[in-house]
């Protein structure tokens, strides 16, 4: 079986050899043998699966696939089927591609609907999300994303949602605020109203 010799042959043969039994092999047989291959061939290969099958079955190969392809597919998939498709293969979609895809998704959904691409937003692009969503709709609907706002956004939101709510209105968030914040909102909480706001 190729697989068993490619990792002696050189690429150009390996090339070769791949060349004459490409039809034969699987999605997964392909990716298999994709770190011993050209990423020309890879990306031949990525195409011609993307065209088939869209991006599902491509996060095995994507390692090997190269980033201008990549992106090229995250677009026609995007188009189609929106972010959450993305997922699979975020991790080797350029990173100004991701977030452009979150801005237009934000825009368009929320912040919600960027929960599950969110360890591959910039931090930057996360905080103007977040900075955004706050003011529309207050520190609730920044659980989600909770994780991955950096601190000092989350204490800013905090203190604001503080003036407005009082400590009520940081339940959800607390795990995440800063523990001096909280400390800090709980004593005014107790000098204005007393012990039974608190509990």
């Amino acid at each position: 079986e190729f697989i068993n010799v490619a990792p002696i042959l050189n690429i150009d043969q390996a090339d070769f050899v791949f060349k004459n039994i490409e039809n034969e092999l699987t999605i997964k047989e392909t990716s298999e043998i994709a770190p011993f291959v050209s990423e020309e061939i890879i990306d031949e290969c990525a195409k011609k699966e993307f065209d088939s099958n869209g991006i599902k079955e491509l996060s095995k190969m994507a390692p090997y696939i190269s980033n201008e392809v990549i992106d090229e597919f995250a677009k026609k998939e995007f188009e189609s089927k929106g972010i959450k498709e993305l997922v699979a293969i975020a991790p080797f979609i350029s990173d100004e591609l991701i977030d452009q895809f979150a801005k237009y998704e934000f825009e368009t959904n929320g912040l919600k609907a960027l929960t599950a691409i969110a360890p591959f937003i910039s931090g930057e692009s996360i905080n103007e999300f977040v900075k955004r969503e706050f003011e529309t709709n207050g520190i609730k609907g920044l659980t989600t994303m909770a994780p991955f706002i950096s601190e000092e956004i989350i204490n800013e939101c905090a203190k604001k949602e503080f003036e407005t709510n009082g400590i009520k209105g940081l339940t959800t968030m607390a795990p995440f605020i800063n523990e001096e914040i909280l400390n800090e909102c709980a004593k005014k909480e107790f000098e204005m109203k007393g012990i039974k706001e608190l509990t």
